[in-house]
């Protein structure tokens, strides 16, 4: 009698915790909501811990087996939880281990035989003779598994509209006449990043940002808002609007100390305060990783912005002038390879602002797998950065049909510019070749150069920048190359590069640092700088400086050595790097698999106790 007692008592006291902690959970993952797209996994996950605790616990009260199933998936659930948050999270994970160490004396005691002697039909449909699989179980499985391919077979995320992504496609022009804004926008040295219709949507401008940056100004008596930014030092852009109207105009990416004009006359931009937040000492790297893959960064204010009233007929220019130092040289850092290893490049780009460059250039693999939440994060850090960011695309960027995630986000994929007397230039090779389209640009551009000095920037490399030789090697994958694939194409590019006496090719995809001296052209590698687990790889970048000639340093930031030493640690940090963009995109459809498996056990339960009963 006593111990029937005690197994009544703990029963019912881990169903009533278990309710509790599930109930507590619950109302903690709203603040995880608030924080994006990033934590939408971690919400979903804890929106099934505490439903399977609130539901789990109520049925083991009533001493239905039922309740020690749902209580399993509440501590499984638990284990996923936490190992995400640690992923995610690069401060203490206390609370979560916490709650996980709660979660599993909970789900243990469930286990215990003192309350496995309180449910009268527990049974375990592992053992087969309990199954019986009649007509009503056949036509369940075939439900189950055509639901799971469904669920995997769609981008449910992207369908569903989770991931936010800009609306101006990457284009240089924007026309409306039906909506707002009901203006035609002509871009030059830029492309349209965003446009915003202010009387169709309720914003809150009211919530403290979590890292003490308040946005600027409500948008009180606004129209709408047009988003542009940069891909060259010089930008023009002409507005003619077919009704008087009141628009926020936003110019991001552009140059440290440039001047902005309205029809031909200086005119203030207001600096939007989170590029202030990279030079913050007292922001350390740990908070500043975490903090940039929020929501609240993401919709934040960037770059320079100014309310203008567009009157009906009328046209408008922007226009934008630099302020060159005294020094006659240009600064700039090349960072490749960053394959949203945030936690290695962050660091490094922060690092680099002291300096005060005048640009940096992301050559390529910005990315890891192409998904449209690396890119908001990626292109939500450069659009925040007190210095212009120029980008390439790399073979990285283009995977899952990626490549449109990087057109919305940076724009066009092969441009140049000009600043002081260097040609800057900037090419596609995410698909390991020039093509006839973009080597007719190239030639055309570099015909009609009169700069004293050209630099080529590209993803791939037509050279192995360490032997000079084009790279003939067999890969499982071709994309392990060092080089473009095409070698006909290669020298026929590097022919064109001596013809014009282009002073470097500079590259990354190899993950090597390497420079080679091929007809008078120096062909450079930046190494890469999301991380590598390869020991013939150097985690680095360029610091380079044009003033007569071009000179690049090379910044080790992990050397061959370490790298070789550290294989285990790297092969972890891979995996995160791997992981995270791949649970984060695929948020909804491991929810869904989830809670569907946990169905799917309490169905077989319910089977195989019928089946024991007969």
């Amino acid at each position: 009698m006593k111990t029937l007692k005690t197994s009544f008592v703990l029963t019912r006291t881990v169903a009533v915790l278990a309710s509790v902690l599930g109930l507590l959970l619950l109302l903690t993952v709203t603040d995880s909501y608030s924080r994006g797209e990033v934590h939408f996994l971690l919400v979903s996950i804890g929106i099934i811990n505490g439903l399977c605790g609130i539901a789990g616990g109520a049925l083991l009260f009533f001493f239905k087996e039922e309740g020690r199933i749902l209580l399993k998936y509440q501590y499984y659930s638990a284990l996923l939880y936490v190992f995400y948050y640690g992923l995610i999270n690069n401060q203490l994970i206390s609370p979560a281990l916490f709650l996980l160490v709660i979660f599993s004396f909970l789900f243990f005691l469930s286990r215990l035989d003192i309350i496995k002697s309180m449910i009268k039909d527990n049974v375990s449909w592992l053992d087969g003779k309990y199954i019986k699989f009649d007509w009503v179980t056949k036509i369940f499985f075939l439900v189950f598994l055509l639901f799971f391919t469904l669920i995997w077979s769609f981008k449910w995320e992207e369908y569903l509209g989770l991931f936010n992504t800009p609306r101006g496609e990457g284009l240089p022009f924007y026309s409306e006449n039906n909506s707002f804004p009901k203006i035609q926008v002509l871009v030059e040295g830029g492309y349209i990043y965003d446009y915003t219709d202010y009387k169709l949507i309720d914003y809150d401008f009211t919530e403290n940002l979590p890292w003490e940056i308040e946005m600027l100004d409500p948008r009180i008596g606004l129209d709408g808002e047009i988003v542009i930014a940069m891909n060259d030092p010089q930008l023009k852009v002409s507005i003619e609007s077919s009704s008087t109207q009141t628009v926020r105009v936003r110019i991001l990416n552009s140059l440290s100390n440039s001047f902005f004009y309205i029809n031909g006359r200086e005119s203030e931009f207001k600096k939007s305060p989170v590029a202030e937040y990279w030079e913050k000492e007292s922001i350390d790297n740990e908070n500043l990783i975490t903090s940039v893959q929020s929501s609240s960064y993401f919709f934040t204010d960037k770059g320079y912005w100014r309310d203008i009233k567009v009157e009906k007929g009328k046209k408008y220019t922007i226009s934008t002038a630099r302020e060159f130092s005294e020094r006659d040289e240009t600064t700039f850092y090349v960072m490749s390879d960053l394959h949203s290893g945030y936690s290695t490049y962050i660091p490094e780009v922060k690092k680099t602002l002291k300096e005060k460059p005048d640009f940096i250039i992301w050559n390529g693999d910005i990315v890891n797998w192409g998904y449209p939440t690396e890119y908001m994060i990626a292109s939500s850090i450069a659009k925040s950065l007190p210095v212009g960011i120029y980008t390439t695309i790399g073979n990285h960027d283009v995977w899952n049909d990626g490549g449109k995630m990087y057109d919305k986000y940076f724009g066009p994929r092969y441009y140049s510019f000009v600043l002081r007397d260097t040609l800057y230039v900037f090419l596609d090779t995410s698909g390991s070749v020039i093509g006839t389209v973009q080597m007719d640009w190239l030639e055309r551009l570099l015909e009609e150069a009169i700069q004293k000095n050209i630099i080529v920037f590209s993803h791939m490399s037509p050279v192995n920048t360490v032997t000079g030789l084009f790279d003939e090697s067999n890969q499982i994958d071709e994309e392990l190359r060092h080089t473009m694939y095409s070698k006909a194409e290669s020298e026929y590019l590097m022919e064109l590069m001596k013809k014009h006496n282009v002073s470097a090719f500079i590259s990354g995809h190899s993950h090597v640092m390497g420079e080679y001296l091929i007809g008078g052209t120096n062909y450079i590698s930046s190494g890469a700088l999301g991380g590598s687990v390869d020991s013939g790889s150097e985690v680095g970048y360029l610091k380079c400086t044009m003033k007569e000639k071009i000179d690049c340093e090379k910044i080790i930031v992990v050397s061959k050595d370490d790298i070789a030493a550290k294989k285990f640690g790297n092969y972890l940090y891979a995996g995160k790097v791997f992981g995270i963009p791949f649970l984060i995109n695929n948020s909804l459809r491991i929810s869904a698999t989830f809670i569907w498996i946990a169905l799917l056990d309490i169905f077989l339960f319910r089977i195989i106790r019928k089946s024991w009963k007969r």
